[in-house]
């Protein structure tokens, strides 16, 4: 299940996983924003990998092996509303979405509690 953020309303809404296959376009129910063409694409491609590995764990008698997989809710937005990043420059290009993650993560401190 995929949850959509319309930046331009603030409207919510979800499709699943399996209802985007045939999908032309996602439009916003509320405003009628159109999410891009090409995001889209890549949700049909993610869903495609999907079906395929469950297809494939079908097919090599995943009872016997023990495995399942399934898909984990992540409220958290990505990416974040469009005022939450810098905005590039000639010198500071834009980084991807992943780039700006990862430059993060290196910059948080995890802290590990004592045995």
């Amino acid at each position: 299940m995929f949850i959509f953020h319309c930046h331009a309303c603030k409207e919510t809404f979800q499709i699943a996983l399996e209802n985007l296959a045939d999908r032309q376009n996602i439009i916003c129910q509320n405003c009628g924003q159109p999410f891009p063409e090409q995001a889209v694409a890549n949700l049909q491609k993610l869903g495609r990998a999907y079906r395929d590995a469950i297809d494939n764990l079908k097919s090599t008698n995943y009872r016997r092996h023990g495995w399942s997989i399934s898909i984990a809710g992540n409220p958290n937005r990505r990416p974040g509303e469009s005022n939450d990043h810098a905005p590039s420059t000639p010198d500071n290009p834009p980084l991807s979405f992943w780039e700006e993650e990862a430059k993060r993560e290196k910059s948080t401190i995890h802290f590990t509690k004592k045995k």
